[in-house]
């Protein structure tokens, strides 16, 4: 009877390595998005003018690397001209864009 208790003994604990294993994996990443969420920040505007745009308004995220500006993200602005982006520590630089389409009938 001691015979055959050892295989299932033996299956478990190779589980259960194969499970702290994998447990341990999981665990990298979320030290690593861990970290990257402590450093991150947030910029939040609003767009505002004079007169109200006839289009889709797009905010531009633009971050600089390798010493020049590159698009990083964009966004479009809630009804009350509110937007948001998260980043990390850099040099950025934001810019409103106006799109008018007209179509033709």
């Amino acid at each position: 009877m001691k015979m055959r208790s050892r295989p299932k003994v033996f299956l478990l604990l190779i589980g259960l390595l194969l499970l702290c294993l994998i447990s341990g994996c999981m665990f990298k990443d979320l030290k690593k998005e861990i970290q990257e969420e402590q450093s991150s920040n947030g910029i939040i505007g609003r767009v505002e003018g004079t007169t109200r745009a006839k289009g889709n308004v797009f905010v531009l995220l633009y971050a600089k690397k390798d010493g020049r500006m590159e698009l990083e993200r964009f966004t479009l602005p809630d009804e009350t001209g509110i937007f948001s982006f998260i980043v990390n520590q850099g040099t950025y630089l934001l810019a409103a864009h106006t799109v008018i389409s007209q179509l033709d009938s």
